[in-house]
């Protein structure tokens, strides 16, 4: 899972697996001031050798951008985890940068250990190196019938615990992972083969199904996250951009698709706070890894919600017309999810955007 995709998510052990990556360079063209007025210059330097003046300046600007996002995404990481968190990584064919993740938090926790603050220990050896720990004790709080004001052991000395059999045996080998299984590609109801007649026209109209598709989706990415009053006008300069070829009909049907959506009474809880869009999830259904990017995610006190946006036109009527590979992608997603939420009711949804109707799945039909 990315970070971005973590956010408002916590677990009780949380492993940053790769953090010895810093970001890239950046675009070779930049955009500077020319120091006069409000002109804006483009400029493309072949080497930073030649990066001077507003050239320098401006690219200075992006990579103090580029760090300062880069340490607010460690601090999001950093703060998933509930009780532990574990910071890996591994080095390339060149060195490391000291401003990576890794290195930042290594050299913190080094100059604590000098200091004697806090209880780290440096000695633990492992594969090329050293372990950095920081720990607290782990400590029940005192009966409450506890009366004679003495204080109970935070902890049993380790030497003291008899640990079982199975705790010192070597673990079985795991059988090898299966090729991950990405439920928006179901596997089955693939499309027959197109008449060689009627090819040409059947992918026209595909690719601008799939294209309108993908614009919606984006959509309903981003807009939830501006002021309501701007969202209109940031569709419209979205999908008027020249790249996309949309004519002013198509951008007015889409636009009108997507504020009918937003503004629905009924959706308010799918863009609430408590939401987060296009998060990425990874698990087991069985012995099958699962891999996935949910559209919309709801996290409630004693809910989930998971809701996939369908842009078929025109769409089914009764949950009985609605794919199998569909039911089979949320069923997927459901399996996944009730692992990470055990706790919690999870409800499977599909939007229908053509004609912004939310349509509730069964939970027998998502049953594996």
């Amino acid at each position: 899972m990315t970070v971005h995709g973590a956010k408002g998510l916590q677990a009780p052990v949380v492993i940053l697996p790769d953090s010895c990556q810093i970001p890239k360079r950046g675009s070779a063209l930049l955009w500077a001031n020319d120091g006069e007025g409000s002109e804006n210059l483009l400029f493309w330097p072949q080497k930073s050798d030649y990066e001077l003046g507003p050239c320098k300046a401006a690219r200075d600007e992006i990579n103090l951008t580029r760090d300062q996002e880069y340490l607010r995404l460690l601090y999001v990481a950093m703060t998933r985890a509930e009780d532990r968190l574990y910071i890996t990584g591994w080095d390339g064919k060149t060195a490391r940068s000291e401003k990576c993740w890794y290195d930042r938090v290594r050299m913190a926790m080094e100059v604590m250990a000098e200091e004697g603050q806090t209880n780290i220990s440096t000695g633990d050896a492992v594969a090329d190196g050293y372990l950095l720990r920081l720990s607290c004790p782990q400590q029940k709080p005192a009966p409450a019938d506890n009366t004679d004001g003495a204080v109970s052991s935070p902890h049993t000395p380790l030497a003291d615990i008899k640990l079982p059999g199975w705790a010192r045996a070597m673990p079985r080998a795991e059988p090898a992972p299966s090729r991950p299984l990405s439920p928006s590609r179901p596997t089955e109801d693939a499309p027959a083969p197109l008449s060689p007649l009627m090819a040409d026209q059947r992918l026209g109209q595909d690719n601008r199904r799939f294209h309108r598709g993908r614009l919606i989706h984006r959509l309903l990415e981003i807009l939830p996250d501006l002021p309501p009053d701007k969202r209109l006008q940031a569709a419209r300069d979205f999908l008027g951009q020249t790249a996309y070829g949309l004519p002013v009909v198509d951008i007015d049907r889409i636009v009108g698709q997507i504020n009918g959506i937003l503004t629905h009474k009924d959706f308010a809880a799918l863009f609430s706070e408590g939401s987060r869009a296009e998060v990425s999830i990874v698990g087991l259904v069985g012995d099958r890894a699962v891999a996935g990017q949910v559209d919309r995610l709801v996290v409630l006190d004693d809910e989930l919600l998971i809701i996939d946006y369908k842009t078929n036109r025109p769409p089914p009527e009764n949950i009985s017309d609605v794919s199998r590979a569909y039911l089979r992608q949320m069923a997927a997603y459901r399996a996944v999810l009730s692992d990470i939420y055990p706790a919690k009711r999870i409800r499977c949804m599909l939007l229908w955007t053509d004609v912004a109707r939310l349509m509730e799945l069964p939970e027998n039909l998502l049953d594996f």
